[in-house]
């Protein structure tokens, strides 16, 4: 008999929200959420301010978001984690709220689920000092995309 537990999207909310009211108001931008498995189009204004941020980074910082989003699975937890909205541990809980999920309902892949999260922590890791690195050195020095 499986437990009886809370439908995911109840679940998710008290961590996704904060996130996307974050991201929402520090790029100032509107966020077409869903809790659908299908893809939900973004406003073309998101997508293109998202784009005008992303270029505005020292080149060098852009394969850590690259890599960073394929870690986590999420352009929004990665550009929170990497602009300052959520520590490297709170991006991870966050890319693995489906996986715990999952987890708790039907049980953990022995050392399957260990592996992953500690591959993922040493990506995030990386390309958190990564960008730090880079943004500590700029300080004016280095030029973006000219």
């Amino acid at each position: 008999i499986l437990p009886q537990m809370e439908p995911p999207n109840k679940l998710f909310c008290p961590r996704w929200n904060p996130l996307t009211d974050w991201f929402s108001e520090h790029y100032h931008v509107h966020l077409a959420l869903t809790t659908d498995i299908m893809l939900t189009p973004q406003p073309e204004q998101t997508i293109s301010t998202i784009r005008s941020h992303l270029l505005k980074q020292h080149p060098w910082t852009l394969p850590a978001y690259h890599h960073s989003t394929t870690s986590l699975k999420s352009l929004v937890i990665s550009m929170a984690m990497l602009d300052g909205g959520l520590s490297a541990e709170e991006a991870i809980a966050c890319a693995y709220l489906e996986s715990d999920y999952q987890m708790d309902r039907w049980g953990e892949v022995e050392w399957g689920h260990t592996i992953d999260k500690a591959r993922q922590s040493a990506d995030v890791a990386a390309a958190v000092l990564l960008v730090n690195e880079i943004r500590s050195l700029d300080g004016g020095r280095l030029q973006a995309w000219s």
